[in-house]
């Protein structure tokens, strides 16, 4: 399902439905597992498509991730924990693990929602 075409169809619009879940492998393609650094490229590209410029402090936490450490981002509100997050959660998802998205606040909670279930929808309920 991540042949070329697809992640061309999920860069071409960023903001479809499901469109970063479009960009991870499927258990039974060719390149699943994905490594942690293509699986950061994609997201960066999807991220990057969608006209988002991440901060340094955001790109450092996700190279992090990317080679496996552990990161706590002590960051102001509005600094973009989420969006780092959800990057977790991507790689995540292209290596075949597990990730866990909590938030210590139910606002914060209920306005990531609808963003998260429009990125991972298709991929967790098809």
């Amino acid at each position: 399902m991540t042949d070329t075409a697809a992640l061309r169809e999920a860069l071409d619009d960023p903001f479809a439905y499901a469109s970063l879940a479009l960009m991870a492998p499927y258990a039974d393609d060719d390149d699943f597992p994905l490594p942690a650094d293509e699986a950061l490229e994609r997201y960066l590209d999807w991220c990057a498509a969608r006209g988002i410029e991440l901060w340094d402090h955001q790109e450092e936490a996700l190279m992090d991730l990317a080679l496996g450490s552990h990161v706590v981002l002590g960051t102001p509100t509005g600094s973009g924990k989420s969006l780092v997050a959800l990057g977790l959660c991507f790689m995540a998802l292209c290596a075949g693990e597990r990730a866990y998205y909590t938030a210590p606040i139910k606002a914060l909670v209920s306005e990531n929602s609808s963003t998260w279930w429009t990125c991972w929808a298709a991929r967790t309920w098809a």
